[in-house]
């Protein structure tokens, strides 16, 4: 059964996040800030199949996600070793980050072991879908997730404007 965490309030953006990455360095959700739209999957862990299966998805969709100026980041709520496992087995082309303690899944209201959410932003970090499941891994379909980052460049939310016309 899904459940509704309530996620930050519309004009307000998500809460900052900076994770180990699957690889080295850091996923940074500020570093996209102003230029990507995001969608962030958070999973129950790296050995959940149906999480698994959720992922390989977004691989699936993934150049569709990269034409609208989007990145998937996935957030693993596992030791380092089984997260670079995780990304090398399905060889995810997109940053995989390690939440080893599970703080970043409770700054979004979530416990690490109970719950799997996708989130996707728009470019300057507001949330636009938010979407949390427990064991029944229900989760917006990889189209879904599409169609909403397709509709954030269409009417390029939150401070895009029509440039006036000048007359010479």
């Amino acid at each position: 059964m899904s459940t509704s965490v309530e996620p930050p309030r519309d004009g307000l953006l998500i809460p900052g996040f900076a994770l180990p990455r699957v690889g080295g360095g850091e996923v940074r959700a500020r570093a996209y800030r102003n230029r990507r739209s995001l969608a962030v999957i958070f999973v129950h862990g790296a050995h959940c199949r149906p999480c698994r299966d959720y992922l390989a998805g977004a691989l699936e969709s993934y150049a569709d996600l990269a034409e609208q100026d989007a990145e998937v980041i996935a957030v693993v709520p596992a030791p380092a070793s089984e997260a670079a496992s995780l990304r090398r087995s399905l060889a995810l082309p997109f940053p995989v980050a390690v939440d080893e303690s599970g703080a970043a899944f409770r700054r979004f209201g979530l416990e690490p072991a109970r719950d799997a959410a996708v989130m996707v932003t728009d470019r300057y970090g507001e949330p636009r879908l938010w979407t949390v499941a427990r064991d029944d891994h229900a989760l917006p379909t990889h189209e879904e997730i599409t169609a909403e980052l397709r509709y954030l460049v269409m009417t390029c939310s939150a401070g895009c404007a029509v440039p006036l016309w000048q007359d010479r």
